[in-house]
């Protein structure tokens, strides 16, 4: 086995910043290949033109407020061409669907975002006099419905539980702390009311009760320092205190923990009633916006 250095070692050979000259293609034409082929809008990923008729909107814009919402109808808008919202390409959009789909190989007994729509549709007088009603309507992550078992473990045991996830991803370039916490509790909030319009929606549609739950994964979770007491303790609470986790020696010499990667957030009925609520809410302001 050779040791780093060894006089055996093959040598690195140095960086070159001019390509290859026998590349069947160029490093820059690869990366125009991939921008276009990882490209996509919404017609790719469920099969209908994100272009609705004026009065449908999307509860994932309906969680950011009125403003938000309408100022992204009128980009939608914008960027159509010939009818079709034009393709583009989106790391954090690319992340997200490859952790979507990554989450819906792994949970093949629930429903996935791709499979399921629900819609809602409720009375609006409108100045425009060709509508008098507003649509709103969306994708859940994942729906689960009855037992839910894993390797012969039983997790839940109600036949007739609703069981629906909203998942998302915490990752940000923000390096200042202060600004990141605030990133995450945003991100957290608007996928709670999400959640929660999605849960009062399919209750209201195959009027049976669902609890819902908001599923983040964090590249950078939160770092947390040791105190004397947690040492004496032997043990220190993460994830806001909600979980005790065992102090080891590897641990105590690191001198920090951090929070799970991975933590589940269960939603309150009334913050499910508050998601419906505030999207419908935000459905409206957003029409009177977009007929100033």
């Amino acid at each position: 086995m050779l040791k780093k250095g060894h006089r055996d070692e093959p040598v690195e050979p140095l960086e070159q910043f001019v390509e290859p000259s026998d590349l069947p293609l160029s490093g820059a034409q690869l990366q125009q290949f991939l921008v276009k082929a990882f490209s996509s809008n919404y017609r790719d990923k469920f099969g209908t033109r994100a272009v609705p008729a004026k009065n449908v909107f999307s509860v994932s814009q309906l969680v950011s407020g009125p403003g938000a919402a309408s100022y992204q109808r009128r980009q939608t808008l914008e960027n159509t061409v010939n009818g079709e919202e034009e393709k583009i390409f989106s790391y954090a959009m690319f992340r997200g669907s490859a952790i979507h789909d990554y989450a819906n190989q792994k949970l093949s007994t629930f429903y996935s975002y791709e499979k399921m729509e629900v819609k809602e549709e409720f009375p609006y007088t409108w100045k425009d006099q060709s509508f008098n009603t507003i649509i709103m309507k969306g994708h859940p992550d994942l729906v689960h419905y009855g037992r839910l078992v894993l390797d012969d473990v039983v997790y839940c045991d109600d036949p007739g539980a609703g069981i629906l996830l909203e998942v998302k991803t915490l990752g940000s370039r923000e390096e200042d702390p202060k600004k990141l916490a605030q990133y995450k509790k945003t991100v957290i909030k608007k996928a709670k009311r999400q959640g929660g319009c999605y849960g009062a929606m399919l209750s209201n549609e195959l009027h049976r009760p669902h609890h819902v739950y908001v599923v983040t994964f964090d590249d950078r979770p939160d770092r947390h320092f040791l105190t004397e007491e947690d040492k004496k303790a032997g043990a220190v609470m993460i994830n806001d205190g909600t979980f005790r986790l065992d102090l080891d020696d590897r641990i105590l010499k690191r001198g920090y923990v951090y929070d799970s990667s991975l933590r589940v957030y269960p939603l309150t009925k009334e913050e499910i009633e508050h998601g419906y609520s505030y999207c419908k809410w935000s459905a409206c302001e957003a029409v009177k916006l977009l007929e100033q």
